[in-house]
């Protein structure tokens, strides 16, 4: 049976039982899950390369039925992120469950692909709001970064409302008629993550959390229709 390649992050390793485990890889197709044997033995080639938070190249055998789990053959480290150095493996976590949800095609990873190299201590909350932004449109949220949520319009975006669409100009605001400091950051969660950088912890968490609630809201919804 023939095997395919790829590269991808690893988010996930689960012990299963005895000899089992169930490894959750993302990349540019969304998440997926191998099942791998063997990997508590010392002589595993494939355990110290399954590193949580790192990228590897695997091979593998895909599923020959829907619903069913491919079998994970090798795993070759291409990249180490060590995020105990920059006590960021809270951050980790947080962004691992996110993107388990996300099954389809995407562009955060190769986002992570391009920027986990500036990840350091001051940046890590910063650098999970960049890739919640980039993670909103999977969960139902559609932006325009280019006019007025409600009337288009180019000129005068002073606010930002998610539950109105995004960014809304001095015409449609309902809040004070002066623009909102944040707006431009906002912008940059989505489009500059170096310029976003600049932005205090504060304001990152105010921000962090709109994007958690909308995802968060998002994921109920969907719930009770599965």
């Amino acid at each position: 049976m023939a095997t395919t390649i790829e590269r991808a992050l690893v988010l996930d390793v689960f012990h299963k039982q005895n000899n089992e485990f169930v490894i959750t890889f993302f990349n540019q197709k969304g998440a997926f899950s191998l099942f791998a044997l063997g990997l508590n033995k010392p002589a595993s080639k494939n355990r110290s390369n399954l590193l949580q938070g790192c990228i590897v190249e695997i091979e593998y055998f895909k599923a020959r039925l829907p619903r069913k789990m491919g079998k994970l053959k090798t795993a070759h480290l291409i990249e180490t992120i060590d995020y105990s150095k920059f006590n960021a493996n809270d951050m980790f976590l947080n962004l691992s469950r996110l993107w388990q949800r996300i099954k389809q095609p995407n562009r955060v990873y190769q986002l992570f692909v391009r920027y986990i190299k500036l990840l350091d201590a001051k940046n890590k909350w910063k650098m999970l709001t960049y890739f919640y932004a980039n993670s909103l449109e999977y969960f139902g949220v559609h932006l325009d970064f280019q006019g007025c949520a409600l009337c288009f319009s180019r000129q005068s975006l002073i606010d930002f409302d998610l539950n109105q669409g995004g960014f809304i100009c001095f015409n449609h605001t309902t809040g004070p008629n002066h623009k909102n400091p944040l707006v431009e950051y906002i912008w940059a969660s989505f489009n500059d993550i170096r310029t976003y950088f600049e932005i205090n912890l504060t304001d990152n968490f105010d921000i962090l959390n709109i994007y958690q609630k909308a995802i968060n809201d998002y994921i109920k919804i969907t719930e009770v229709f599965d």
